[in-house]
């Protein structure tokens, strides 16, 4: 595939950003995880040689500072994490991840209220209902806590996690936002599945702090 793109950067008052690409397959987004790593030392190599020597480019210039290590995957999901966004703007990887064939939203961090964010929609049956009583009352009690960094599913930054949970019967409904998803994200899941929860299902989706859309909505 031959990306075509050229991006000029603009300014960005976040510290960081975050990029969720979903893909059909876990295959597709290792494939285009592999493409984005090898833009990004192709993009060094460019970015490192003097002004006089660089040529024009022939394919997609990423940011120099992001690393290969910065993209990483998880089932279907490609995760792209920067934390120099103060010269640059993130958005010019939303084209990137489509013409890779996925479905991309963008968090920045902090957040502001012309921000976008990523909000995860997680359903889930748990195997009775007490059990799915007991899930809800210990994860309410998380979202509810100041202490976002001692969560079920682990501690430290990579486990922040707010948002809402409803229960009925056996489900478990959970709307949540994510300070870290390539890290949260899977944890919360595999804590899931450890207290015997099936037919797991997750919908990303790109929100704005001043839109309020609802989850029907633009969903990844």
């Amino acid at each position: 595939m031959r990306l075509s793109l050229w991006q000029q950067f603009s300014s960005n008052h976040s510290d960081s950003f975050r990029v969720v690409g979903a893909f059909d397959s876990p295959e597709s987004a290792t494939q285009a995880a592999e493409t984005i790593r090898a833009l990004v030392a192709r993009s060094q190599q460019w970015y490192s040689q003097e002004e006089y020597e660089r040529r024009d480019p022939e394919n997609l210039i990423l940011l120099p500072e992001l690393k290969a290590s910065s993209v990483n995957t998880w089932e279907h999901f490609l995760f792209i994490y920067d934390h120099h966004t103060e010269d640059y703007e993130p958005t010019a990887y939303k084209p990137l991840v489509k013409q890779l064939g996925g479905q991309v939203a963008i968090q920045f961090q902090p957040l502001d209220v012309n921000d976008s964010y990523v909000q995860v929609k997680i359903i889930c049956q748990a195997p009775d209902e007490t059990t799915g009583q007991h899930l809800y009352k210990v994860i309410d009690n998380y979202f509810e806590k100041s202490d976002h960094y001692t969560s079920p599913w682990g501690k430290g930054y990579g486990v922040w996690a707010r948002g809402m949970i409803q229960h009925e019967h056996r489900q478990l409904t959970l709307n949540v936002e994510f300070s870290n998803i390539g890290q949260a994200l899977p944890k919360m899941i595999a804590y899931l599945r450890n207290q015997g929860c099936s037919e797991i299902t997750y919908q990303i989706a790109e929100r704005w702090y001043w839109e309020g859309k609802p989850w029907e909505e633009d969903d990844v």
